[in-house]
Protein backbone atom coordinates (compact mmCIF):
# COMPACT_ATOMS: atom_id res chain seq x y z
CA UNK A 1 0.00 0.00 0.00
CA UNK A 2 2.67 2.64 0.94
CA UNK A 3 4.58 1.50 -2.35
CA UNK A 4 1.72 2.19 -4.48
CA UNK A 5 0.98 5.33 -2.79
CA UNK A 6 4.51 6.37 -3.66
CA UNK A 7 3.55 6.73 -7.01
CA UNK A 8 0.01 6.79 -7.03
CA UNK A 9 -2.09 9.22 -4.89
CA UNK A 10 -5.47 9.36 -7.36
CA UNK A 11 -8.80 6.80 -6.60
CA UNK A 12 -8.25 3.32 -7.40
CA UNK A 13 -10.59 2.35 -10.58
CA UNK A 14 -12.44 -0.67 -8.96
CA UNK A 15 -13.20 -2.49 -12.47
CA UNK A 16 -10.90 -4.91 -13.63
CA UNK A 17 -8.20 -3.82 -15.68
CA UNK A 18 -7.18 -5.57 -19.25
CA UNK A 19 -3.37 -6.94 -18.13
CA UNK A 20 -0.88 -7.38 -20.57
CA UNK A 21 2.55 -7.94 -18.99
CA UNK A 22 2.63 -11.68 -17.76
CA UNK A 23 3.16 -10.50 -14.05
CA UNK A 24 0.10 -8.84 -14.15
CA UNK A 25 -1.68 -11.54 -15.47
CA UNK A 26 -0.16 -13.99 -12.88
CA UNK A 27 -1.07 -11.98 -10.46
CA UNK A 28 -4.42 -11.38 -11.28
CA UNK A 29 -4.85 -15.20 -11.36
CA UNK A 30 -3.38 -15.53 -8.07
CA UNK A 31 -6.02 -12.91 -6.62
CA UNK A 32 -9.18 -15.00 -8.23
CA UNK A 33 -7.63 -18.01 -7.20
CA UNK A 34 -6.85 -16.58 -3.14
CA UNK A 35 -10.84 -15.56 -3.73
CA UNK A 36 -12.25 -18.82 -4.39
CA UNK A 37 -10.09 -20.20 -1.44
CA UNK A 38 -11.24 -17.62 0.84
CA UNK A 39 -14.64 -17.64 -0.40
CA UNK A 40 -15.50 -21.64 -0.04
CA UNK A 41 -13.51 -21.83 3.61
CA UNK A 42 -15.66 -18.91 4.69
CA UNK A 43 -18.90 -20.63 3.33
CA UNK A 44 -17.79 -23.52 5.75
CA UNK A 45 -16.69 -21.34 8.67
CA UNK A 46 -13.11 -22.36 7.89
CA UNK A 47 -11.56 -19.25 9.45
CA UNK A 48 -8.09 -20.71 9.88
CA UNK A 49 -7.69 -22.07 6.19
CA UNK A 50 -9.22 -18.56 4.96
CA UNK A 51 -6.79 -16.37 6.76
CA UNK A 52 -3.74 -18.73 5.69
CA UNK A 53 -5.05 -18.18 1.90
CA UNK A 54 -5.00 -14.34 2.84
CA UNK A 55 -1.94 -14.56 4.42
CA UNK A 56 -0.12 -16.48 1.24
CA UNK A 57 -1.25 -14.39 -1.25
CA UNK A 58 -0.07 -10.92 0.51
CA UNK A 59 3.41 -12.72 0.83
CA UNK A 60 3.61 -13.37 -3.06
CA UNK A 61 1.78 -9.62 -3.91
CA UNK A 62 5.21 -8.26 -1.89
CA UNK A 63 7.59 -10.65 -2.41
CA UNK A 64 7.12 -10.87 -5.85
CA UNK A 65 4.92 -9.17 -7.54
CA UNK A 66 6.05 -6.06 -6.18
CA UNK A 67 9.45 -6.61 -5.97
CA UNK A 68 9.89 -7.32 -9.86
CA UNK A 69 7.41 -4.77 -10.83
CA UNK A 70 9.46 -1.89 -9.14
CA UNK A 71 11.69 -1.17 -12.06
CA UNK A 72 8.84 -1.15 -14.28
CA UNK A 73 6.70 1.25 -12.40
CA UNK A 74 10.05 3.51 -11.54
CA UNK A 75 10.08 3.94 -15.19
CA UNK A 76 7.03 5.35 -15.88
CA UNK A 77 5.11 5.97 -19.04
CA UNK A 78 2.27 3.52 -20.02
CA UNK A 79 4.24 -0.03 -18.28
CA UNK A 80 4.25 1.85 -15.17
CA UNK A 81 0.42 3.34 -15.30
CA UNK A 82 -0.80 -0.27 -16.30
CA UNK A 83 0.95 -1.74 -13.34
CA UNK A 84 -0.10 0.79 -11.28
CA UNK A 85 -3.77 -0.01 -12.11
CA UNK A 86 -3.53 -3.79 -11.63
CA UNK A 87 -1.71 -3.18 -8.24
CA UNK A 88 -4.62 -1.07 -7.32
CA UNK A 89 -7.46 -3.27 -8.09
CA UNK A 90 -5.45 -6.03 -6.21
CA UNK A 91 -4.95 -3.67 -2.91
CA UNK A 92 -8.95 -2.82 -2.99
CA UNK A 93 -10.55 -6.37 -3.50
CA UNK A 94 -7.29 -7.86 -1.02
CA UNK A 95 -8.99 -5.70 1.55
CA UNK A 96 -12.25 -6.84 0.91
CA UNK A 97 -10.71 -10.04 2.08
CA UNK A 98 -8.81 -8.96 4.50
CA UNK A 99 -12.55 -7.68 6.29
CA UNK A 100 -13.77 -10.09 7.98
CA UNK A 101 -9.95 -10.38 9.53
CA UNK A 102 -8.42 -7.64 9.93
CA UNK A 103 -11.46 -4.86 10.00
CA UNK A 104 -9.75 -2.04 11.15
CA UNK A 105 -7.04 -1.93 8.87
CA UNK A 106 -8.97 -3.67 5.68
CA UNK A 107 -10.95 -0.52 6.44
CA UNK A 108 -7.88 1.88 6.50
CA UNK A 109 -6.51 0.61 2.98
CA UNK A 110 -10.19 0.51 1.69
CA UNK A 111 -10.64 4.17 2.31
CA UNK A 112 -7.78 4.93 1.19
CA UNK A 113 -7.98 4.17 -2.18
CA UNK A 114 -11.23 4.42 -3.00
CA UNK A 115 -12.07 7.13 -1.22
CA UNK A 116 -15.49 5.32 -0.04
CA UNK A 117 -17.25 5.31 3.47
CA UNK A 118 -16.57 1.86 4.13
CA UNK A 119 -15.34 -1.47 2.87
CA UNK A 120 -17.87 -3.45 5.36
CA UNK A 121 -20.47 -1.57 3.52
CA UNK A 122 -19.70 -3.20 0.39
CA UNK A 123 -20.70 -6.64 -1.40
CA UNK A 124 -18.28 -9.40 -1.36
CA UNK A 125 -16.96 -10.22 -5.06
CA UNK A 126 -17.86 -12.86 -7.53
CA UNK A 127 -15.76 -15.56 -7.81
CA UNK A 128 -13.92 -16.01 -10.90
CA UNK A 129 -12.13 -18.63 -13.00
CA UNK A 130 -8.32 -18.45 -12.75
CA UNK A 131 -4.96 -19.53 -14.71
CA UNK A 132 -4.22 -22.32 -13.76
CA UNK A 133 -1.46 -23.26 -15.92
CA UNK A 134 0.02 -19.93 -15.99
CA UNK A 135 0.13 -19.90 -12.63
CA UNK A 136 2.06 -23.39 -12.20
CA UNK A 137 4.70 -21.70 -15.07
CA UNK A 138 5.09 -18.90 -12.59
CA UNK A 139 5.86 -21.56 -9.86
CA UNK A 140 7.97 -23.03 -11.84
CA UNK A 141 10.13 -20.23 -12.68
CA UNK A 142 9.98 -19.35 -9.37
CA UNK A 143 11.67 -23.09 -8.57
CA UNK A 144 14.63 -22.35 -11.51
CA UNK A 145 15.20 -18.83 -9.69
CA UNK A 146 15.88 -20.76 -6.01
CA UNK A 147 18.20 -23.61 -7.94
CA UNK A 148 20.10 -20.82 -9.91
CA UNK A 149 20.93 -19.24 -7.06
CA UNK A 150 21.82 -22.01 -5.24
CA UNK A 151 24.24 -23.15 -8.08
CA UNK A 152 25.73 -19.59 -7.52
CA UNK A 153 26.17 -19.40 -3.89
CA UNK A 154 27.90 -23.22 -4.45
CA UNK A 155 30.03 -21.34 -7.07
CA UNK A 156 31.00 -18.45 -4.34
CA UNK A 157 29.27 -15.86 -7.32
CA UNK A 158 27.12 -13.70 -5.72
CA UNK A 159 24.00 -11.95 -8.00
CA UNK A 160 26.08 -8.75 -8.80
CA UNK A 161 28.11 -10.58 -10.76
CA UNK A 162 26.72 -10.75 -14.32
CA UNK A 163 27.05 -14.15 -15.76
CA UNK A 164 26.85 -15.17 -19.63
CA UNK A 165 23.90 -17.49 -19.77
CA UNK A 166 21.67 -19.54 -18.18
CA UNK A 167 20.24 -22.67 -19.78
CA UNK A 168 16.73 -24.69 -18.44
CA UNK A 169 14.50 -27.51 -19.04
CA UNK A 170 10.80 -28.23 -18.85
CA UNK A 171 10.68 -32.42 -18.06
CA UNK A 172 8.26 -34.18 -19.57
CA UNK A 173 5.76 -34.89 -16.43
CA UNK A 174 5.69 -31.00 -16.44
CA UNK A 175 4.92 -29.99 -20.20
CA UNK A 176 1.02 -31.30 -20.06
CA UNK A 177 0.39 -28.79 -16.83
CA UNK A 178 2.81 -25.67 -17.23
CA UNK A 179 3.13 -23.11 -20.31
CA UNK A 180 6.38 -22.79 -21.46
CA UNK A 181 7.93 -20.06 -20.30
CA UNK A 182 7.13 -16.85 -23.27
CA UNK A 183 9.83 -14.33 -23.39
CA UNK A 184 8.53 -12.15 -20.98
CA UNK A 185 9.01 -14.86 -18.26
CA UNK A 186 12.34 -15.76 -19.34
CA UNK A 187 13.16 -11.60 -19.48
CA UNK A 188 12.56 -12.10 -15.54
CA UNK A 189 14.76 -15.23 -15.22
CA UNK A 190 17.46 -13.15 -17.15
CA UNK A 191 16.55 -9.85 -14.77
CA UNK A 192 16.48 -12.25 -11.15
CA UNK A 193 19.76 -14.19 -11.86
CA UNK A 194 21.89 -11.18 -13.76
CA UNK A 195 22.36 -13.27 -16.86
CA UNK A 196 22.84 -11.73 -20.21
CA UNK A 197 21.30 -14.81 -22.08
CA UNK A 198 18.53 -17.69 -21.33
CA UNK A 199 17.42 -20.07 -23.25
CA UNK A 200 14.73 -23.53 -23.03
CA UNK A 201 17.01 -26.72 -24.27
CA UNK A 202 15.73 -30.37 -24.08
CA UNK A 203 18.79 -31.52 -22.81
CA UNK A 204 22.00 -30.21 -20.94
CA UNK A 205 25.30 -30.76 -22.84
CA UNK A 206 28.74 -31.30 -20.38
CA UNK A 207 30.71 -28.03 -20.80
CA UNK A 208 33.63 -27.35 -18.60
CA UNK A 209 32.83 -23.92 -17.05
CA UNK A 210 29.02 -24.43 -16.65
CA UNK A 211 27.45 -25.46 -13.20
CA UNK A 212 24.75 -27.65 -13.54
CA UNK A 213 21.76 -29.05 -11.37
CA UNK A 214 18.41 -31.13 -12.27
CA UNK A 215 16.34 -28.56 -15.26
CA UNK A 216 18.73 -25.21 -14.69
CA UNK A 217 22.49 -24.75 -16.13
CA UNK A 218 24.49 -21.80 -15.52
CA UNK A 219 27.68 -20.57 -17.71
CA UNK A 220 30.10 -19.99 -14.77
CA UNK A 221 33.29 -18.64 -17.24
CA UNK A 222 33.64 -15.27 -16.61
CA UNK A 223 35.28 -13.11 -19.65
CA UNK A 224 37.40 -9.88 -18.58
CA UNK A 225 34.19 -7.78 -19.66
CA UNK A 226 31.85 -9.75 -16.92
CA UNK A 227 34.09 -9.42 -14.38
CA UNK A 228 34.25 -5.23 -15.28
CA UNK A 229 30.81 -5.47 -14.89
CA UNK A 230 30.62 -7.20 -11.58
Amino acid sequence: HCFYRMYSKGIVDEQLPVAEHVLDKWVLSRLTATHKIVTKNLDSFNTPSAGRAIQDFVTELSTWYTRRSRDRIKEGGEQAEQALKVLGYVLVETSKLMAPFMPFLAEHFYKDLTGKLSVHLEKWSEVRENDPKLEASMEYLQSLVEMALRLRKENNLKVRQALAELQYLIPEDKQSTIDALDPEMEQILADELNVKKVSNVSEFLNRNGWAQGDVVALDLVLTPELQKEG
